[in-house]
């Protein structure tokens, strides 16, 4: 289901500084850009939203456990979570994926809830990593719901995100609306998709694209 930054506000006048006089202002720049690339090269994750930049994953390469996590603009902090396992093949217009979900106990974050389902497969953008998840009516057994804990929640749900390699944060937006047991717009909300390493779920999850993590699991 984190990009180093430049501090900008030093560079910009040392690189006035640099270009005031010389005679080939554009060479300068150029030449400048060159070794800042050397000492900062650029990285790709998925935490792409797309472009040129995304290396679309090869069938299999990116196949395992992963904890899905959907975070509810309502409470953001406190994500819904499914153990995913995905799965990709050859489809007919390239790469496809399939995910094989089962949300986890709100309260400890790593129990199975024993109730998976499929979705899928759908296409991966063979240039871009983008892709479309419609997953139709879905039910939130209680014990997974964090926020009106042992309540059921049901709603339409889908999402949109990037998938590039090497494989590190998955995430994009929600929409969908909840139905049951009250009516609520799901716009705002989120979704992240992380590798589960040597068994363990990411604790904390991330809950969106900047990687803000999730409050502690409710108790009660």
């Amino acid at each position: 289901m984190t990009l180093s930054r430049f501090p900008h506000f030093i560079l910009f006048p040392a690189l006035l500084v640099t270009l005031t006089g010389c005679p080939d202002p554009d060479g300068e720049f150029d030449a400048f850009q060159e070794r800042y690339d050397t000492l900062h090269p650029p990285t790709t994750t998925s935490v792409t939203t797309g472009g040129g930049d995304c290396a679309v994953p090869m069938v299999g390469e990116i196949d395992g456990a992963y904890l899905f996590a959907l975070s509810a603009a309502i409470r953001p902090d406190l994500p819904v979570l499914y153990d995913a396992q995905i799965t990709t093949a050859d489809g007919a217009n390239g790469l496809t994926m399939t995910m094989v979900i089962d949300p986890l106990d709100a309260r400890d974050r790593m129990t199975k809830l024993g109730v998976p389902e499929t979705f899928g497969p759908f296409d991966i953008d063979s240039m871009t990593g983008a892709f479309d998840i419609d997953f139709g009516e879905v039910t939130i057994p209680g014990q997974g719901d964090p926020i009106i804990l042992d309540a059921d929640i049901v709603g339409t749900v889908q999402a949109a995100g990037t998938l590039c390699t090497p494989i590190e944060l998955i995430c994009g937006p929600i929409t969908g609306t909840i139905t049951d047991p009250t009516e609520l717009d799901l716009a705002g909300s989120n979704f992240t998709i992380e590798p589960v390493v040597d068994g363990a779920y990411p604790d904390p999850p991330k809950i969106d694209c900047n990687g803000t993590e999730a409050a502690p699991a409710p108790t009660e």
